[in-house]
């Protein structure tokens, strides 16, 4: 069942991230969208909302909007897109959140934030160093506009911050990275895994699993250990240590689970998981549902998704991985890490190693916790 929607309002952007997945990676679907969204699409959007929630028996269906950068709509527009969407969707409760690299946030914006109930989360990879990969489109620096942006948030309507979202830079220090970013104190960060197939990766896919497990571990450390840090929620731990006692993982970071969401391009066309396109050119092939908001209700672009991914084996357990102690948590790992041109999605994550390592770093913390015997044998590397 669909619990939230990823409604991409804005197609460009106004940063140039170097790893970006969207602009640096091959496909460039992105073109030939409307740089905004028409309020004609929102509105559609809105009546498949409350069309699919009342059919599904829900109250409430979770949007965020995304891009390119969505406060690109500007603050006139972007208060019509909010209230279209939701007086649409009425009687449905419609919860808005908002992904933003926070360059463009205003005063005006935070007014709007507050006035529509939107929760926020910004993107930021560090400090001015860390953060050097995130430069805008003449190549300068994006970190004190985005800080700016941040603060501006966090002073004006705190309760609705919900957090950072960082891309890892093996690069980067992990320790430097964890301490400034819990400085900041968000209420929770993201650590993103880099997105990476074994196609881009190659024959140095070992090397960079293993130094990602490094930094891992050491990011672990700096966070687990220092109560300074420890404050912040990082879901990739926190995530670990609950599938070690429940066997299931919250996040589709370790496998996939039944398709729980849908990605709105700024032309109401409706795609599946948009990190995919880090495939590159070929990349609609196994995301693009062919469905639309205007032609086909959600309940059947979620149709339409399952099939498409069950017929390319996304759903299914790679065959190396079907003897892994760790399967029925990770799955095979994030949809994304498992692609290659020869065998497509049976492939164990290139991030086999460092997923081993975080759940290997898990187990006795938890067993010390719940004084209870759990196995701390972690599998073979089938990946490599």
């Amino acid at each position: 069942m669909i619990s939230t929607l990823v409604l991409k309002v804005a197609a460009p952007c106004n940063l140039a991230c170097t790893y970006c997945y969207e602009y640096k990676s091959g496909d460039e679907s992105w073109k030939a969208m409307p740089k905004h969204i028409d309020i004609r699409t929102v509105e559609k959007l809105g009546e498949r909302i409350r069309e699919y929630a009342l059919s599904k028996g829900l109250t409430r269906l979770e949007v965020m909007l995304h891009g390119g950068e969505p406060l690109l709509l500007g603050p006139t527009k972007f208060s019509k897109v909010v209230t279209a969407l939701r007086e649409c969707a009425a009687p449905v409760d419609v919860r808005i959140g908002l992904q933003t690299n926070a360059v463009l946030v205003t005063n005006q914006f935070v007014d709007l934030f507050r006035e529509h109930q939107i929760r926020v989360g910004v993107s930021l990879d560090g400090d001015a160093l860390q953060n050097r990969n995130r430069v805008d489109l003449s190549g300068q620096p994006s970190f004190e506009r985005a800080l700016a942006g941040y603060r501006r948030i966090q002073a004006g309507c705190p309760e609705l911050l919900t957090g950072i979202l960082t891309v890892i830079d093996l690069a980067n220090s992990p320790r430097e990275t964890i301490r400034f970013l819990c400085s900041l104190k968000p209420r929770q960060l993201d650590l993103l895994l880099p997105f990476v197939t074994h196609e881009g990766l190659g024959s140095e896919r070992g090397v960079w699993a293993s130094s990602l497990d490094d930094w891992l571990k050491a990011a672990f450390n700096e966070w687990f250990y220092d109560s300074a840090n420890n404050i912040v929620k990082i879901r990739i731990f926190e995530d670990v240590m609950q599938a070690v006692l429940t066997r299931r993982a919250k996040t589709d970071w370790f496998g996939p689970r039944r398709l729980s969401y849908l990605v709105v391009a700024t032309n109401g066309h409706i795609d599946t998981l948009d990190h995919l396109k880090v495939i590159g050119v070929d990349s609609a092939r196994f995301r693009g549902t062919e469905a639309n908001v205007f032609d086909h209700t959600l309940a059947e672009s979620e149709e339409f998704a399952d099939q498409m991914l069950g017929r390319f084996g996304a759903t299914q357990l790679p065959n190396a991985c079907k003897e892994c102690e760790l399967s029925d948590v990770c799955a095979g790992g994030y949809l994304p890490h498992r692609y290659s041109a020869a065998s497509l999605f049976d492939n164990p994550s290139v991030a086999c190693i460092a997923i081993k390592g975080l759940f290997s770093r898990s187990l006795p913390i938890v067993k010390t916790a719940i004084h209870t015997p759990i196995s701390t044998e972690v599998p073979s590397n089938p990946c490599l």
